[in-house]
């Protein structure tokens, strides 16, 4: 009776915990992005407390469909090895089995004091060797677990025990650890599912001072302003960078300096700084540990292929592949400190902590590096990638939060 009960409630529950789990889990692995965290907070929050809720039901129904496979068996066994046996009772007179506490035999008609000692004495084999009797007159034997009935000689029948409920119990628990495992390869596939949480603003576009690998190439008439993705409040926070031939497009505080360049191979970048001039000092982009650059910065690849892959292959296995083709070895370039999250088949998003450098162009100094790369194996008939760092003091990371979610929207895609 209990598989009836238990089994559905099981089903019940594990249904549940998998139906948060495929409902919650990609915005959960979405939430565990930086940028998601700085959009998302209170959506992300929920998300995390969901999430928590629906593996909680999954191991409710498993532990109770073990406990019930548990029960199932023990009953089985108990019934196999006869544990439940009644005992039985003899005349002392005849030597007859009688009903339990009976005084009176229906075999031979003697008045007998009953009892309910549990005196045991061996199976009377027949008539002539009746058992031995007690002073109550009455002696208790317990009945062995045999086929044959000593009074009748007809088969007894065995109680069956069903094993439909116990399969039924094994499958639950597959069930549910195979769906748990199949949620988990989804979430770890799954792209970043909160974008919808941008919103498009009108902003300020700044074009830099550009320089040219080609000194025929000219300035684009460009707008003074350009509609954005960006997260809500952000008018007035942000203006637009760009380079004069409007590749590269950044977002960053009003009122900085920047620079920009466009080579040969159409490649180009885009830097702000607070500095007027937007240029910075170093130009490896290894800051020394104790170097509080402020500093956005933004490139793209252009035609240029190996710069593509050298850009990518720490992040991505297509362009480790690529380089293998090509009869080359990929360097990588990520430290193991490095934070890494995938955020689509396209882009990677990285933090570089405090005196880490990595990926991030700058990094190393005494702020954390947050940035995204992407890689396109085929575009424009070249690999080609693009990639964005910031580095700002902690109470500034709301402004890295609002340009990198712009950056993905923008080249992330």
């Amino acid at each position: 009776m209990r598989a009836k009960v238990f089994v559905p409630a099981a089903v019940v529950l594990g249904a549940l915990g998998i139906g948060g789990l495929v409902l919650y889990s990609p915005n959960h692995s979405a939430c565990s992005s930086f940028l998601v965290q700085a959009t998302n907070e209170s959506l992300c929050r929920t998300v995390s407390t969901m999430y928590i809720i629906s593996w909680a039901l999954i191991a409710v129904a498993i532990f109770i469909t073990l406990g019930q496979i548990a029960s199932l068996t023990q009953s089985r066994n108990s019934t196999s090895n006869g544990s439940q046996t009644p005992n039985k009772k003899f005349c002392v007179s005849c030597g007859k089995p009688m009903a339990i506490n009976s005084a009176f035999c229906p075999q031979c008609g003697a008045t007998v004091t009953p009892t309910n000692s549990a005196v045991v004495a061996e199976t009377l084999q027949n008539e002539e060797r009746p058992p031995e009797a007690t002073d109550t007159g009455v002696i208790t034997v317990t009945e062995p677990p045999a086929t044959q009935d000593p009074v009748d000689n007809k088969p007894k029948a065995r109680r069956r025990v069903s094993r439909k409920p116990l399969l039924i119990s094994t499958v639950v628990v597959l069930v549910l650890v195979a769906s748990s495992v199949v949620v988990l390869a989804i979430r770890g596939h799954h792209t970043t599912g909160l974008s919808s949480s941008l919103v498009s603003e009108k902003l300020p576009l700044h074009v830099c001072n550009t320089s040219f690998g080609i000194p025929t190439m000219k300035a684009a008439n460009l707008p003074s302003h350009e509609n954005e993705m960006v997260p809500p409040g952000s008018a007035g926070k942000l203006v637009i960078y760009s380079d004069s031939m409007g590749i590269m497009k950044l977002l960053g505080p009003p009122g900085w300096g920047c620079s920009a360049a466009v080579g040969a191979d159409g490649s180009s970048g885009v830097t702000i700084t607070p500095t007027k001039s937007g240029i910075r000092t170093n130009s490896d982009g290894a800051l020394s540990a104790d170097s509080t650059v402020e500093e956005i910065n933004g490139s793209q690849t252009g035609g240029a292929t190996s710069q593509a892959l050298t850009q990518a292959c720490s992040l991505f296995a297509a362009a480790q592949k690529r380089w293998a083709v090509n009869g080359q070895k990929c360097y990588p370039t990520k430290p193991a400190s490095e934070k890494v999250l995938r955020l689509n088949q396209n882009s990677v998003e990285f933090i570089d902590s405090p005196h880490v450098h990595g990926n991030g162009y700058p990094s190393g100094g005494a702020y954390s590096a947050s940035g995204v790369v992407t890689f396109y194996p085929n575009s424009w008939q070249e690999p080609q990638s693009w990639i964005e760092t910031c580095v700002l003091p902690p109470n500034e990371q709301s402004i890295c939060s609002a340009t990198l979610s712009n950056f993905v929207s923008a080249y992330g895609n």
